[in-house]
């Protein structure tokens, strides 16, 4: 029996009630889950904050408007404009406050992801920091080819994940560096793969570039539940967590939803306002 420390909590692990690492080091399921949990609880809470302050936003500006202005004036209502810009900076702080805390479980995760098994869960992101710094393969240089994302050193030969390791290679060479075996060109974790989140993520993608609406039920942090269809515009990551921005039919203004907290989502026709 091997027993060493848990890489997450530092308390006692063995080959037996822990999960091996590409390394040989070893961690408790049970942390791992808590972190990824605690790292998701944090990023609703970071999106829902995100969207209080897009709506906080919209209101100040429609306060300030000259009508607005005029109307006010002559009616002696308060405008609570200033109110409102506390209320703004309130949420900027928390938002500041909750990206600090998310530092730590971060880092726990990306250690673990650097000497992961099989395919890391972030192995999307990974891959796409790789690709993102060149267009040309690193040994044919070979220009606008499709590439792949080759280990230099094998998982099994004590490779890791880590950036430094990673290579962008063309087919063909990505090929030859495994011994001529054919190489299928992998852009996400299997585990995404299979995910309500990915499947979301497709359609969303869809009804964006099909100038479409979605429909979907919608839960925020604070565990409220709503019905909801926008006209997405675009997808954003915001602190890691996956977002949608688009036109919200309810609220009659842009709005940004987490896409994990999206649930029955469906394509509907383009909607108008």
């Amino acid at each position: 029996m091997i027993v060493q420390s848990c890489q997450i909590c530092g308390g006692v692990c063995s080959d037996i009630d822990g999960d091996k690492l590409a390394d040989g080091t070893l961690y408790h399921a049970r942390c791992y889950y808590a972190t990824v949990g605690k790292l998701k609880a944090l990023d609703e809470q970071i999106v829902d904050l995100h969207g209080h302050a897009a709506a906080t936003r919209n209101r100040i500006e429609k306060n300030q408007m000259f009508r607005e202005k005029l109307y006010r004036f002559f009616s002696g209502k308060h405008s609570y404009v200033e109110d409102m810009n506390t209320e703004l900076i309130r949420t900027q702080v928390a938002i500041t406050h909750l990206s600090q805390e998310k530092i730590w479980p971060s880092r726990q995760l990306q250690k673990l992801y650097d000497v992961w098994p099989t395919y890391p869960p972030d192995w999307a992101d990974r891959r796409m920091q790789v690709l993102s710094a060149t267009r040309v393969c690193r040994k044919c240089r070979k220009w606008n080819a499709s590439l792949h994302v080759h280990h230099k050193k094998p998982m099994s030969r004590g490779g890791s994940h880590r950036p430094e390791n990673l290579r962008a290679l063309c087919e063909t060479c990505h090929s030859e560096a495994h011994d001529g075996k054919t190489i299928w060109r992998r852009t996400k974790a299997v585990d995404v793969d299979r995910s309500p989140y990915g499947g979301n993520r497709a359609l969303l993608e869809e009804a964006i570039g099909h100038s479409l609406a979605v429909h979907f039920s919608y839960r925020k942090f604070n565990g409220t539940r709503s019905t909801r269809t926008i006209s997405p515009t675009s997808l954003r990551t915001v602190d890691n967590a996956l977002c949608v921005v688009g036109y919200c039919h309810l609220r009659k203004a842009e709005r940004i939803f987490a896409v994990t907290r999206m649930r029955g989502v469906k394509l509907v026709p383009k909607l108008r306002g």
